[in-house]
């Protein structure tokens, strides 16, 4: 006869391997729910612009010819240095390709 423990560790393992491969009929409606809400929710970021790699890298810059061209790419967030000092970043506004250059 097998020990106590064996037959627990038998039965949870026929659990596991019944319960993994069956989804119970309650829980279909709840997964395609949100898988819709998945798409939607993507759907909505793709349009509104939220990106996770705006502004994600700094650059200094001396140059206003420098900072136009790394202004060209969303992921840049602009310093301009030189002589007159720093003037802070330059963020780019919304559409507009140049920025403030």
């Amino acid at each position: 006869m097998l020990s106590p423990l064996r037959q627990i560790l038998t039965m949870s393992r026929w659990e596991i391997r019944r319960s993994a491969t069956t989804m119970p009929r309650e829980v279909i409606p709840v997964a395609v729910a949100l898988f819709i809400l998945l798409i939607i929710v993507t759907g909505y970021t793709q349009e509104s612009g939220i990106h996770l790699q705006d502004r994600m890298y700094t650059a200094g810059v001396d140059s206003a010819e420098t900072g136009t061209i790394i202004l060209g790419d969303p992921r840049f967030t602009v310093y301009r240095g030189g002589q007159q000092g720093g003037n802070g970043p330059d963020h780019r506004p919304a559409g507009c390709p140049g920025g403030g250059y």
